[in-house]
């Protein structure tokens, strides 16, 4: 009678601390779903730099492009820098004039995959041209992690962000589609790799 008491008693005691650590890993999720978004986005916009800096990976409606584009027609920069690679920069660059933007008025830097490599290929560039600031252009949720980097890597440029919008992803509700779900969580984990990998933070 006693080993039963004391077998329900070891059960409750066991099924508390479950519940709470349940109830401890929702309320993480919620805190996570509410702020992860905002944490991600980095913005500040300038009214004037050396240069405008449109980041690779543009998807087939071309909304960095557009907006980096919009940038120089604001009169932020007279000249804007676009990373890439092979066909996909070669299509960003059409697009780029067909926005309105002069091809003399555009630089090029071919075969970056990652953002590490657009930071190490603009490096020397920006030492040459002596350019102390910069805004770039990329999605929401990849500003901070791209800022990171630059400001590791581009030492001595001051580093701006002036996201593009995009219709599929909002910081504040992100986990409402596919798109932004998939984003917010491969992001946060690309934090952690490029902190442990390369001390970006």
């Amino acid at each position: 009678m006693k080993r039963k008491k004391l077998n329900r008693r070891n059960f409750k005691i066991l099924l508390i601390h479950w519940l709470w650590l349940i109830l401890i890993q929702i309320v993480l999720l919620t805190v996570y779903c509410l702020t992860a978004g905002s944490w991600l986005t980095i913005r500040n916009n300038p009214e004037k730099t050396d240069a405008v800096w449109v980041l690779g990976g543009d998807s087939c409606d071309f909304h960095r492009t557009r907006h980096g584009v919009g940038l120089y027609k604001q009169g932020v920069s007279d000249r804007v820098l676009f990373t890439g690679f092979g066909e996909d920069l070669r299509m960003v660059l059409e697009k780029a004039e067909s926005f309105g933007l002069p091809r003399e008025r555009a630089a090029a830097f071919d075969s970056c995959l990652s953002t590490l490599d657009e930071a190490k290929a603009l490096r020397h560039y920006v030492m040459d041209q002596n350019i102390r600031s910069i805004v770039f252009v990329t999605d929401i949720y990849h500003t901070r992690r791209a800022r990171n980097t630059f400001k590791k890597y581009l030492p001595g440029v001051k580093i701006y962000s002036s996201p593009a919008a995009n219709s599929n992803y909002h910081e504040k509700t992100w986990w409402k589609k596919e798109e932004g779900f998939v984003a917010v969580f491969s992001e946060t984990l690309k934090n952690v790799y490029y902190l442990l990998n390369y001390g970006v933070y």
